[in-house]
């Protein structure tokens, strides 16, 4: 997302909508950047409306913040948090024959009840990976999932060094006290 589009108007940014270049979600997401970028140093901004605006841009839905999910709903089996997401993007498809989905929502084999506001996101070569991996479908939501959980916990891999080097150090300072101690108590025994 660049600046440039702050600085179009209203029409020029409908026209890039319309042909498919950027979408109005992305448009909003722009301007919030921008606001974000340049607030601090205008002060201009009073009452933010991130989520009227959000939802203005996904058919009145605010759109739900999944990098908390793939933390919250636990890890292992078939219902924690990588799976989950990665089953939600993955399971948009046309609804059966029996199933009616309201006007402005969209089928979801995995989503509970089968129904929901949030489109499809992922197509097929929506990004070019420049190992050359095919950018499949599932590749794509499995790019999408590995991203949530590192923004749910990004400092989660120098924790778990910091925790093997804090194990380490205490059992050298056990080992220490535990001969400081032999040698004190020595010649009381």
């Amino acid at each position: 997302m660049t600046d440039d589009y702050a600085w179009m108007d209203a029409t020029a940014q409908a026209e890039l909508v319309r042909a498919g270049e950027i979408t109005p979600a992305e448009l909003v997401e722009a301007a919030i950047a921008r606001i974000d970028k340049l607030d601090p140093q205008l002060n201009a901004v009073i009452h933010r409306l991130d989520d009227k605006a959000a939802a203005a841009a996904n058919g009145g839905k605010v759109p739900p913040d999944l990098s908390l999910m793939a933390k919250a709903r636990g890890e292992g089996g078939e219902t924690d948090g990588p799976n989950y997401i990665y089953a939600f993007v993955t399971g948009f498809h046309d609804a059966p024959a029996d199933f009616k989905v309201p006007d402005g929502l969209n089928y979801n084999a995995y989503f509970p009840g089968h129904v929901t506001a949030m489109p499809n996101i992922l197509t097929d070569d929506a990004v070019t990976y420049s190992d050359g991996t095919k950018a499949t479908h599932e590749q794509e939501a499995w790019d999408v999932v590995n991203f949530l959980m590192w923004t749910a916990e990004p400092t989660l891999e120098q924790r778990k060094h910091t925790g093997v080097k804090v194990i380490l150090f205490l059992i050298i300072f056990a080992g220490l006290l535990y001969s400081v101690k032999r040698k004190v108590w020595a010649s009381a025994h």
